[in-house]
């Protein structure tokens, strides 16, 4: 379940969504961070000389779940999604499309700042990269809760 705030989307019309082309974009912008930070796990690898601190597989791995988990939820149906409004015929389609654009922006967000924590470890960049991602995750929220109240 999505819960993004106190409407339930149970009583809203069966929305139907089929993924853009700029959904698409999302979804293999998602993967393309899973594939970075797992050849950066394994560039860490061959450059520490297979010393690396479990931290980082658990990252790893975690990133992999993430990219599962949050890109299994944006193909929810309305009814499993709260809203931050009330949701009716009029609106469930604009609202259902953006708590799923939100979805997969988060996956991103989230698996960047997966990244950030696997460069983190060794790198000082690392570190900024995870400032950035949870910067940017606040700024996802609010941009948001910004669409969902302008577009009730």
């Amino acid at each position: 379940m999505i819960n993004l705030g106190p409407y339930s989307g149970k009583n809203c019309p069966n929305v139907r969504f089929h993924p853009t082309v700029i959904d698409r974009i999302l979804e293999g912008t998602a993967l393309l961070v899973v594939l970075v930070t797992w050849v950066g796990i394994y560039w860490l690898y061959t450059q520490r000389e297979g010393a690396l601190l479990s931290a980082v597989w658990v990252m790893g791995g975690c990133s992999i779940f993430c990219f599962l988990l949050m890109g299994g939820l944006a193909y929810l149906p309305v009814r499993f999604i709260n809203f931050p409004i009330r949701v009716t015929e009029r609106n469930a389609a604009v609202q259902y499309l953006f708590a799923i654009r939100l979805t997969r922006v988060m996956n991103i967000i989230l698996l960047l700042g997966l990244l950030g924590s696997v460069w983190g470890l060794y790198y000082a960049f690392g570190k900024l990269l995870l400032l950035v991602s949870f910067v940017l995750l606040g700024l996802a929220f609010i941009g948001y809760y910004i669409l969902a109240f302008k577009y009730k």
